[in-house]
């Protein structure tokens, strides 16, 4: 409960605590700049995420981000791909996208993104980043990157062989609703919570899942469910690796039935990660074609 204080217009928690001062807090121990030396990624975008929605979203129309993945390679169940062509022409932010960002599953993610990094960092035991700033490949500037989190982890770590030189993996932080989590499966996440409600090691006791040569043939679906997340969140993880040049990455997600945290781990993918590269140029020019198209109608 948020209440008004009467000797200022800032707000103050029912318990006393400035809110402006917690908001300020959170971005100072989870913000951060990556180190983008010998990264195949360059900034777009300084603190793309300070700035207001519908600004943001309108930053959003210059290149495919990782929630662009998945309509690239046609596996999204919500929007195709000529649907994402026409948005990125359009000079004007539609009122579907705005109220996009009124709905409660994007604004309790937006709330408890904080809250998830916090518990997705003491699980792993290590520090997640919050990058303020938006990038772009440099090789492919038609694909962007907003990290959700990303995970630095230091030399020993269990799972530093996976990271970059810098010691970076993505980590996507991700609020799983009622309908949402059927798409999960927490039984061969790395980490679960619920398991201690049974009175036993969170973590999995064969760690890491199987990184064979036969996966790389699969389809996307296939994939996805073999790893235990949702399809459209597989593209994903996968175009935030490829960002950060790391082996593999980490999906955290909070299940609202519960409240339990779970993570997946993910090995990264060569195949999707050419297949982004390809379906994006591709996507990149017939959206070229419509803004020319536009102009000359005058549009």
């Amino acid at each position: 409960m948020v209440l008004e204080d009467e000797e200022s217009d800032t707000s103050v928690l029912d318990y006393g605590i400035n809110e402006a001062e917690v908001n300020t807090a959170i971005n100072i121990e989870l913000g951060g700049k990556l180190d983008l030396s010998n990264l195949p990624i360059e900034v777009a975008v300084k603190n793309a995420s300070t700035l207001p929605a519908e600004e943001f979203a309108k930053i959003r129309r210059n290149g495919f981000g990782g929630s662009d993945s998945s309509i690239l390679l046609g596996v999204n169940p919500f929007k195709t791909l000529r649907e994402l062509i026409i948005q990125k022409a359009s000079k004007e932010i539609s009122a579907e996208e705005k109220a996009i960002g009124q709905l409660s599953a994007v604004r309790k993610g937006n709330d408890l993104e904080p809250l998830i990094i916090t518990k997705s960092s003491e699980a792993l035991d290590c520090k997640i980043l919050k990058p303020d700033d938006m990038y772009r490949f440099k090789d492919f500037p038609y694909l962007t990157m907003n990290f959700d989190g990303v995970a630095q982890l230091p030399k020993g770590h269990k799972y530093a062989k996976f990271a970059n030189h810098h010691g970076y993996v993505p980590d996507e932080i991700k609020v799983a609703t009622v309908k949402g989590q059927k798409s999960y499966n927490p039984a061969v996440a790395i980490y679960s919570e619920a398991r201690l409600y049974y009175g036993v090691d969170p973590w999995q006791l064969n760690l890491l899942p199987l990184n064979e040569e036969q996966l790389k043939s699969w389809p996307v679906e296939k994939k996805a469910e073999y790893y235990g997340i949702p399809k459209y969140y597989y593209t994903q993880i996968q175009q935030e690796m490829m960002a950060l040049d790391a082996e593999a990455g980490f999906v955290s997600a909070l299940f609202e039935v519960d409240w339990q945290l779970h993570i997946w781990f993910i090995y990264k993918d060569p195949v999707v990660w050419n297949s982004l590269k390809v379906e994006g140029f591709k996507a990149d020019i017939e959206v070229s074609k419509l803004k020319e198209r536009q102009e000359r109608a005058g549009i």
